[in-house]
């Protein structure tokens, strides 16, 4: 039983304690720096102040998919709640969102709210705002815990829809994708849905140019300031700039981190020192752009046959829910 306690409004459960969450945060690290092709965690991106960071740019003009994500929803959450005819709604990574706020604002059914994510703070805090503005919100909770390590104890309180938005499902792998949509399914049962936010767009210099705005490159950056809080190593974002890439194979975008001079880290907890080397390129996410007809059978394969899209009507972005059963 994972340990429990209550706030006025949302319960909480820790599906790992912060040193656990700490332990796994350096070892994806230890991993990355050491690697021939150097990587951080993407999670780094949304701790200290990234969290913040991210919100400018979600308003950044040059960067659409929040607001043409926002967009769908409001046009079409009623639909989706009518066809999901949930009293459960899930959403994984978003740290209970604004457009998790969309869905349940679509219907005056009764809900049990659930939001997954690793920033404790945060998530009670939209969990607990949800609940005070929804009268037929009847329970929050808050796990917190990674998505993807942490996914096969996703919770059920009746007819489930579960919510992977803002395009997060293309920061993983085939592999990793596989993993986390059999996870959702194995704790589904027959009715239950799955509503994901894509970016479908493929065109490179769409992309490009999304990526490389002022706000992406203050938020990519500040990753560095939190690796140094982390480690308790001197690094500061002035130590790193910003570089995308685009590949019209893996149809995704690289965003990367390019140190400005070689940084020796001492710190126990890493083991042996790692050099980080000037102009070596350090990867923080993977951003994928995958086709409608792939996404499609990666769903069937899990469990989840029955698809209904909506595209925005540049065609580049879409929400689809998927029932099983």
């Amino acid at each position: 039983m994972a340990p429990m306690l209550t706030t006025p409004a949302t319960t909480i459960r820790r599906h790992v304690t912060d040193e656990q969450l700490h332990a796994r945060l350096l070892d994806e690290v230890r991993t990355g720096l050491v690697s021939e092709a150097p990587w951080l965690p993407t999670r780094l991106l949304y701790l200290g102040l990234g969290g913040r960071r991210f919100e400018a740019v979600a308003g950044d003009p040059r960067y659409r998919l929040a607001r043409r994500e926002q967009a769908l929803l409001r046009r079409h959450a009623r639909t989706i709640m009518q066809l999901a005819d949930c009293s459960h709604v899930l959403e994984l990574g978003g740290g209970a969102s604004e457009k998790l706020a969309t869905l349940v604002a679509s219907t005056d059914a009764p809900l049990t709210v659930t939001a997954v994510d690793v920033d404790e703070p945060g998530v009670v805090r939209g969990l607990d705002m949800l609940a005070t503005s929804h009268s037929h919100v009847r329970d929050t909770e808050a796990i917190i815990g990674d998505m993807l390590d942490d996914s096969h104890e996703l919770p059920r309180h009746g007819r489930r829809l579960a919510a992977l938005l803002g395009s997060t499902l293309g920061n993983f792998d085939e592999q990793e994708r596989t993993v986390l949509l059999r996870s959702v399914a194995s704790s589904s049962e027959s009715g239950d849905a799955l509503l994901l936010g894509l970016d479908v767009n493929g065109r490179g210099f769409d992309q490009f140019f999304a990526y490389s705005s002022d706000a992406i490159s203050n938020f990519n950056r500040e990753a560095f300031t939190t690796l140094g809080a982390l480690l308790a190593e001197p690094l500061t974002r002035d130590d790193v700039d910003h570089r995308v890439e685009w590949s019209d194979v893996e149809r995704a975008v690289r965003v990367q981190l390019v140190p400005r001079h070689t940084i020796e880290l001492t710190n126990p907890a890493l083991g042996d020192s790692i050099t980080i080397r000037a102009g070596v390129p350090i990867t923080t996410a993977v951003s994928r752009k995958p086709r409608p007809d792939t996404l499609d059978r990666e769903l069937a394969a899990a469990g989840f046959d029955r698809t209904t899209w909506w595209f925005d009507d540049s065609t580049l972005h879409a929400v689809v829910l998927a029932r099983s059963g």
